[in-house]
């Protein structure tokens, strides 16, 4: 059995290096695994994917440093968890991984940051604040857009330190914001190198941490500040945006996207007393469908971010669910033509189809031809029901 080849504690000791060195959403897309769903290795109270951690070390001790592919071998308490726990490590079912307890440093933190708020509600917040308040409080340190309290954050589980709040003026992401959460996109400014890159790394710590962090917008009037409390609930390197949700306690983990969990197409429709379709979850949705898909429209290929959206293939005003399965990413451009009618997907072909007697491909900017260039599909039954539809008009 390959992964009994095994047993140089320091190559694991090495492949964790690497982990932190690269993030997770990297280091297991750079080297082939999926993210672990039962069983993780933890060391000095970190979580990591224990499968991807035993094939990465395979190969710093045995392959030149090439890892053992993950379909080479199985995970699992008889191979990978029996291994790693012969070479000193601990290893956990993921029902304890789910809420590890916090170190007292942590432990702290979380509870200034509580306290932090309630200051907050207590002078009249969280809307209409003024931004020396922020200060004052410690929420916003100002003139950036990712506020990290150096001082105060620097060591807890970060060289960098801890995110503590976000500034989202709308600027250029206005409809990414909403009463639920928002999708923060990495910072890219002409700062000095690396600072960008320490304060994404330094957000993904809150969100490890599962420390709130506090998005700050502008307010009414234009001079004051509202403040939302939020948790960092995930991050795409290739679309380069945090997931942000808005709630008074941390959220609980959400469900699988990776294509295992079963497939929900419909969900119940919920109308405002305007007669429009609500739509909570907006942002986690349009994360889970960037993360499926990437951060290119599947028609055409454009990539700029501000013009990227996340199209329901069953709609929302038709019930469909927000499983990203039930989902593309669409420039804006492709979106409305698709809720127009203008072209549609044949399930089993995946061809892209125009209207018969409406614009063709050329007139509609579409250069893709088909679907089958993704690295993940929509889900079938989300197919069907559109094409169906579609062919109904």
């Amino acid at each position: 059995m390959p992964l009994a080849e095994l047993t140089d504690r320091d190559a694991v000791l090495r492949a964790i290096e690497e982990f932190d060195r690269l993030e997770r959403d990297r280091f297991l897309s750079t080297y082939g695994f999926k993210p672990a769903r039962t069983y993780f290795l933890r060391h000095d109270g970190r979580d990591y994917d224990s499968k991807a951690i035993a094939g990465v070390a395979h190969g710093i001790q045995l392959r030149g440093g090439q890892p053992l592919p993950a379909s080479a071998f199985s995970g699992g308490e008889a191979t990978v968890a029996r291994k790693l726990r012969s070479l000193g490590f601990e290893v956990i079912r993921r029902s304890e991984q789910a809420a590890p307890q916090p170190s007292g440093r942590v432990a702290q933190e979380r509870a200034r940051r509580e306290a932090m708020w309630t200051s907050l509600l207590t002078a009249g917040g969280p809307g209409g604040l003024a931004p020396r308040l922020l200060r004052e409080v410690g929420i916003y340190g100002g003139a950036q857009g990712v506020w990290v309290d150096t001082d105060r954050t620097r060591g807890i589980a970060a060289a960098g330190g801890i995110t503590v709040s976000l500034l989202h003026t709308g600027r250029h992401y206005a409809d990414e914001l909403s009463a639920d959460g928002v999708l923060y996109h990495y910072p890219r400014t002409g700062r000095p190198p690396g600072r960008d890159r320490s304060e994404v790394q330094a957000t993904r710590a809150a969100g490890r941490l599962r420390l709130p962090v506090f998005v700050v917008t502008p307010g009414v009037p234009a001079s004051s500040r509202n403040v939302q409390k939020g948790w960092i609930e995930g991050w795409d390197d290739d679309a380069e945006v945090f997931l942000v949700t808005f709630a008074e306690d941390v959220p609980a983990e959400p469900p699988s996207d990776d294509g295992a969990s079963p497939f929900v197409l419909e969900t119940g429709i919920t109308r405002s007393s305007r007669s429009v379709v609500d739509r909570p979850n907006q942002q986690r949705f349009k994360f889970a469908v960037l993360k499926l898909y990437g951060p290119a429209c599947a028609v055409c290929d454009l990539a700029i971010k501000e013009l990227l959206q996340a199209a329901h293939l069953r709609r929302k005003a038709e019930g469909g669910s927000d499983d990203p399965r039930n989902g593309l990413v669409l420039c804006a451009l492709h979106h409305l033509a698709y809720d127009r009618g203008l072209w549609a997907i044949e399930p089993s072909s995946l061809a892209v189809r125009n209207q018969p007697g409406g614009p063709d491909a050329v007139q509609l900017r579409l250069t893709r031809g088909s679907l089958r260039h993704l690295p993940n599909r929509p889900h079938e039954d989300a197919l069907r029901y559109a094409w169906s539809s579609w062919e109904g008009n």
